[in-house]
């Protein structure tokens, strides 16, 4: 929010769809909805595919406080790109993946440039493959990568009694990562400083460790000239010894993109330890290790079956708590409803009920339009809910206009109104950005609004 309000896109252009860690919105399937972006550019073009087709139309800034939103789109492919534009160029992009839908046309451009990183190197024996904060994974080329769980890791809160192990020190990025074909496997990963650590019982001897990095977290939606470099720098040590000094992420690999790094270590002792003995910069970050030896006879460390599951206790934080748990809500926003017959109507229509409920239909005729007045309290976005029918059996598309005590047109957009033949629906949308307290004019209108009934408008 910052960066889009306050940053320069003449220093540093931005882009960032709302949210990337929210992938599952669509798992009921396709269905309309609303896409909200932030950005500091000129405008924005928002494309359901990967490349440039599947447009929706453009959306300029209005300023300090504002975002760009598209309402009620169709939302029909698994992938969504923003494109800002200043000064008529493309300058930012950003791009999320959604579960559930339709794979967009253009789905496999995302995996161009992808390398075999992941291939197991010849002549070797894989003791360890392990998937840092993840689950038992097999990659495209049938390698099993190990979960990862306190048999072979360490973190900060293994010093305090009672405490999940694994606290404040896993994150998922549900981002495409640039460069492999197994996502899954870098979109997982462990953070943390000098805590956090791996040890791999192992017979005294020379190995291959493998190491897979990706930033997940800066430069997202960025542009050319965002730099993240200094962000995040840490060493790698194992057993003691430094073994790569001030890894940047970032400056190798850029935002999302794959990074592998190879060392050759002997072992004495029975155990290979890797830790992050000095971090210079945000904290060490780590999606995967592998562990390999010439040894053929070696043999890896066998443990019993831990019943842990990364997918299943995500799944657990964000299942919501009952109300009955949770704390007196002394902020609530009250809702307030204002009767559709209460409305100043521009042509011709009946008010009749339908359900129980009194509306207003309108009858054919030419420059229709339906006008609630409206007061607010504190300094807030308003959720606007239109209590509708339509008849028509067709989308019905009309005007929206928001507009202040002065005459001040705040928010001006097209809303399509879908079939609703049967019984009253809402149709939501917002006013776009903060509004002070007062009084303001809510419009709809058409050519011919013929066909469409309006119960009530809420305001909340």
């Amino acid at each position: 929010m910052y960066r889009a309000n306050y940053v320069s896109p003449a220093k540093d252009p931005m882009v960032y769809i709302v949210s990337h860690t929210w992938p599952e919105r669509f798992e009921s399937g396709r269905r309309r909805a609303t896409v909200e972006v932030y950005s500091n550019c000129d405008s924005v073009l928002l494309y359901n595919d990967v490349t440039d087709n599947e447009l929706y139309r453009s959306k300029k800034n209005n300023g300090i406080g504002t975002h760009f939103m598209w309402e009620n789109r169709d939302i029909r492919y698994n992938v969504l790109r923003a494109v800002g534009y200043y000064k008529g160029k493309p300058v930012a992009e950003d791009l999320i993946i959604l579960n559930g839908l339709e794979e967009a046309p253009n789905f496999h451009r995302l995996y161009e440039g992808a390398q075999p990183l992941l291939k197991g190197q010849d002549g070797y024996n894989y003791l360890y493959r392990i998937n840092c904060g993840g689950d038992d994974y097999t990659d495209e080329f049938g390698q099993k990568w190990l979960q990862d769980h306190t048999n072979f890791s360490r973190s900060w809160a293994e010093d305090f009694e009672g405490l999940d192990p694994y606290l404040a020190s896993q994150r998922v990025t549900f981002d495409p990562i640039r460069g492999v074909r197994d996502w899954k496997l870098f979109q997982s990963f462990r953070f943390g400083r000098h805590k956090l650590n791996y040890r791999f019982p192992v017979p005294d001897g020379n190995y291959r460790v493998e190491l897979y990095f990706t930033e997940p977290w800066h430069g997202t939606g960025g542009s050319a000239a965002t730099d993240c470099e200094g962000f995040h720098i840490f060493d790698v040590a194992i057993n003691g010894q430094t073994v790569i000094d001030d890894l940047d992420i970032w400056a190798e690999a850029g935002h999302d993109g794959a990074l592998k790094k190879t060392v050759e270590v002997q072992v004495k002792g029975g155990e290979l330890l890797i830790s992050f003995l000095e971090v210079k910069a945000g904290q060490a970050l780590i999606s995967a290790i592998a562990v390999a030896t010439t040894d053929a006879t070696a043999k890896p460390a066998v443990y019993a079956p831990v019943e842990w599951s990364w997918e299943e206790a995500a799944k657990e934080r964000i299942i919501k708590t009952p109300k009955e748990m949770l704390p007196e809500d002394v902020d609530e926003r009250p809702n307030v409803t204002y009767e559709a017959e209460d409305a100043v109507i521009k042509g011709k229509y009946t008010k009749k009920e339908h359900r129980k409920q009194q509306g207003v239909f309108f009858e054919k005729g030419t420059d229709q339009s339906i006008e609630w007045n409206i007061s607010t309290g504190l300094a807030q976005v308003y959720a606007l809910r239109f209590k509708y029918m339509n008849l028509t059996g067709k989308p019905v598309p009309v005007k929206l206009q928001f507009i202040d005590s002065k005459g001040v047109v705040m928010k001006e957009d097209q809303i399509t109104f879908p079939e609703a033949p049967e019984k009253w629906r809402m149709m939501s949308t917002t006013t776009g950005t903060y509004i002070n307290a007062g009084y303001y004019k809510v419009i709809l209108s058409a050519d011919t609004m013929e066909g469409l009934a309006f119960d009530a408008l809420d305001v909340q």
